[in-house]
């Protein structure tokens, strides 16, 4: 499987996941349990972070050592800027409000010392597989 086919299936499921969260969320007869079977758990956004961590685990560790500053938070924002997500697609999939993802942001920008508007095009050139046998952990 391909980066942007791995991409388009996991931003599917994040707006599967939305839809329905919506929707349950529209009848409120419903319990409150049934909205949170829909949602992403901690667990899930660390299995993320896991999964991104494994396959970009070269990118990740030259990120580490060049900018020891910079926290698995910071890390995993970087991967989903890198594979192409937008500010609201990452909102959604981490739970983030919009104001908290603008400071993260920030603080990487500062960590890592380039301009914040920059930080997309440092992202994606840090974060990307150059052919490294990428398509067998997918």
């Amino acid at each position: 499987m391909e980066l942007d086919e791995w991409r388009d299936k996991l931003l599917d499921e994040v707006k599967e996941k939305i839809l329905l969260s919506e929707q349950c969320a529209k009848h409120s007869h419903r319990e409150n349990s049934v909205v949170s079977n829909f949602t992403y758990k901690t667990d899930d956004m660390k299995q993320l972070g896991n999964d991104l961590f494994d396959i970009f685990s070269f990118q990740i560790s030259s990120l580490k050592i060049s900018y020891p500053r910079l926290t698995e938070l910071d890390l995993l924002v970087l991967c989903l800027l890198g594979i192409g997500m937008d500010n609201l697609e990452i909102c959604t999939l981490l739970r983030m409000e919009k104001r908290t993802l603008y400071r993260r942001r920030q603080l990487i920008a500062m960590r890592i010392g380039v301009s914040s508007t920059l930080l997309d095009q440092f992202a994606a050139k840090q974060i990307s597989l150059n052919n490294q046998g990428i398509e067998t952990k997918l």
